[in-house]
C-alpha cells in the first residue's frame, strides 16, 4: 500500500522522476572535487612528519628508562636479564 500523502506532497512518489535527464559520472565528481591548497599539504605534513619523529624519540627513551629500571630491580637479586625479563613479564 502506497501512502497517499506522500506522492501528494512530492508530485511523484519519493521524489522520483520518470524523465530524470542528469547523470553524475566519476570524471564529471573528479572535476567538481576541492583539494586543498598545496601549502596547507605542506604544512600538515610536515607537522605530521616532526610528530612522528617525536614519537620515535620517546619510544627510544622509554625503552632505556626500561631497561636502566629492570637492571636497578634485577641486580640486588643477582637475577640475569633473562630471569629479570620473565619476572617483569609475569608482573604485568
Amino acid at each position: 500500500m502506497v501512502v497517499p500523502v506522500a506522492i501528494d506532497e512530492t508530485g511523484r512518489f519519493a521524489g522520483f522522476r520518470e524523465m530524470a535527464t542528469k547523470t553524475n559520472s566519476l570524471v564529471d565528481r573528479l572535476r567538481t572535487l576541492t583539494v586543498p591548497p598545496i601549502d596547507d599539504v605542506r604544512a600538515g605534513l610536515a607537522g605530521y612528519i616532526g610528530t612522528t619523529a617525536q614519537a620515535g624519540e620517546l619510544a627510544a627513551k622509554i625503552e632505556r628508562t626500561d631497561d636502566l629500571l629492570n637492571d636497578f630491580v634485577s641486580k640486588p637479586y643477582g637475577w640475569t636479564d633473562d630471569e629479570g625479563s620473565c619476572h617483569h613479564e609475569k608482573s604485568h
